[in-house]
């Protein structure tokens, strides 16, 4: 979470996995279905979702 990343000092790495349910529009289809990305860019800035 990045309030706790602000805590830490900056050269700390954070390993670990959190598995989250969300809902998304199907770029194909173009419905709505839920699932669990791959992979999310671990930049604050970023967070971009990778199916």
């Amino acid at each position: 979470m990045p309030n706790e990343q602000a805590l830490m000092p900056p050269n700390t790495v954070f390993a670990g996995c959190c598995l989250d349910m969300v809902q998304r529009t199907n770029a194909v289809t173009g419905e709505p279905e839920m699932g669990i990305a791959r992979w999310q860019c671990q930049n604050p800035e970023c967070r971009h979702l990778w199916w």
